[in-house]
């Protein structure tokens, strides 16, 4: 027997944790695994023990290695203890327990705040996988190091489900001998899997994104919106009649209503006073370190109202056309909020038409953390690569905060004209997040899923996805000799022409619209 002990008050994480243990010691066949919440003294071929941040100690394990889902290992031929942060995620009301309550959880924000603010968590629900029974949000310290231990004995995961599992031969397993601390290199390791939220999500997709060793980064940027988060001000249509002013004049129209949210003015006295007061009352009421104060999407052309006419910078090209409006507009909020919140964080992504910094600011607030959205694998010439050096480089100075990068991996989107192709880049994916690891705290990429699932939406992103979660933990990755395995272990007797077939991709896909015979 093989006993896997977590004691009687475990939480989700360390529950699912020796689940995955138990379930693949007993796949691989190294003995029957059995998960105990008391200590038993029947002879074990070994035990593992699986502790958390308050166990921990005791053992002589130190917690500070345990921050952005870092864990412990300590394992031998007779006994495995592992160890991280697997916190239970306790949601803070009021927020939409499930869809039939979305507009409750508005009411009661209404109730709070005795304003008509869109509530950020409406759809918390959606955070929570019933089958598993765990929160995107919980703690996963735990769920890192258990399978940290089981890649330690051959298992890899380069796909969701049976087609991506490779286990190891049960002659070839040796028990490692590790005592070791794995701390991450890159804080935020944020992917948005299209269609593929916890609520909605198969068992296999959300287990290889655990797999993944992923985390969501709320203890640096928080859990309401992290991209165009000044959209909950304006969109609910109650404030279309009682507050026009908060919106922008295009053609003589107040834009109350394009892409459900309308266009803010920047220039309101009212709108700026109010998104002041909704991150104050972010800050306070649920405790949240970082608030977005990000315009919403497709905002590109400039509101016409007297009072920002003028502000608008076209001779700056369209990346710099709106960047003097919209970021002075943040820099006033920040600062203000600067005086009352000084430990708190805001959070703008340069984008589109505001990309560029602004040139009539020297030094922004303090307190404000810069995004930088980009798609690393179109920097696929001299040209592009010096061009997002230089932004990286004129944003630098304005700000003494780290970035947070925005990313794409969305090539096999529908409709896209690369939607058939091979696009496979993990040298430059690599070479990326090492030069850049040292200014950023991390990145949120959106990665593109078919839904209804299907497999052609991994059939060569999926090896993106591997190789970003691998650099995450150590951005000096000989991304050689991950690939030599990948395609030994996963292709197995092809793994000589599916080497060619990749290799040949990533040296020629953008070449492929103009260059079909390639």
């Amino acid at each position: 027997m093989i006993e896997i002990y977590i004691g009687d008050k475990s939480t989700r994480s360390t529950k699912l944790a020796a689940r995955q243990l138990s379930y693949y010691i007993n796949k691989i066949g190294l003995g029957d695994a059995q998960i105990t919440t008391k200590p038993s003294f029947l002879k074990s071929k070994f035990k593992i023990t699986i502790l958390n941040k308050y166990s921990a100690p005791a053992h002589g394990i130190d917690t500070t290695g345990f921050v952005h889902g870092g864990f412990y290992i300590r394992s031998s031929s007779s006994e495995i203890i592992l160890a991280g942060d697997d916190t239970d995620f306790v949601p803070i009301a009021p927020y939409g327990r499930s869809r039939a309550e979305m507009d409750k959880a508005n009411l009661e924000l209404d109730r709070l705040t005795h304003q008509k603010w869109e509530n950020p968590y409406t759809v918390m629900f959606k955070s929570y996988s019933k089958n598993l029974d765990l929160w995107e949000q919980d703690g996963r310290g735990t769920i890192n190091a258990a399978y940290q231990w089981l890649e330690e004995i051959g298992v890899r995961w380069y796909k969701p489900g049976e087609l991506g599992e490779v286990l190891p031969e049960p002659k070839k397993v040796e028990i490692p001998q590790l005592n070791k601390y794995y701390l991450p290199e890159v804080a935020i390791r944020k992917m948005a899997f299209y269609g593929r939220r916890f609520f909605q999500a198969s068992d296999d997709d959300i287990l290889w994104e655990l797999r993944l060793k992923l985390n969501p980064g709320n203890e640096i940027i928080g859990g309401a919106l992290l991209g165009h988060g000044m959209i909950v001000l304006h969109s609910r249509p109650e404030i279309r009649n009682t507050k026009p002013l908060y919106f922008g004049l295009y053609n003589g129209v107040r834009d109350v209503s394009s892409r459900d949210t309308g266009k803010p003015c920047l220039s309101s006295a009212e709108l700026k006073k109010d998104n002041i007061a909704y991150a104050r009352f972010m800050f306070d009421h649920y405790r949240e370190p970082t608030i977005s104060v990000m315009p919403p999407d497709a905002y590109s052309v400039m509101c016409t109202c007297d009072l920002c006419r003028s502000k608008g910078t076209p001779d700056r090209g369209f990346e710099g056309s709106m960047s003097d409006y919209v970021w002075n507009y943040v820099n006033d909020v920040a600062k203000e909020l600067y005086k009352s919140h000084p430990d708190r964080k805001i959070i703008c992504f340069a984008y589109g038409s505001y990309l560029l910094p602004p040139a009539t600011i020297k030094k922004l607030s303090p307190n404000i953390i810069v995004g930088i959205c980009r798609t690393r694998v179109n920097l696929t010439s001299n040209d592009k690569i010096t061009n997002n050096q230089k932004l990286i480089e004129d944003w630098s100075r304005l700000t003494t905060n780290k970035f947070v990068f925005w990313d794409y991996y969305l090539y096999h989107r529908d409709n896209n004209s690369l939607a058939s192709f091979p696009v496979f880049s993990p040298h430059k994916i690599a070479y990326d997040i090492r030069k850049y690891n040292n200014i950023s705290f991390g990145e949120f990429i959106e990665v593109f899923r078919n839904t209804p699932p299907s497999a052609g939406d991994l059939a060569t992103n999926h090896i993106n996805v591997y190789v970003t979660s691998k650099c995450y933990w150590n951005t000096k990755t000989d991304i050689d000799k991950l690939l030599e395995e990948y395609f030994m272990r996963f292709y197995k007797e092809s793994f000589k022409e599916m080497q060619e077939f990749f290799n040949l991709a990533e040296n020629n896909w953008t070449e492929l619209k103009e260059k079909p015979e390639v």
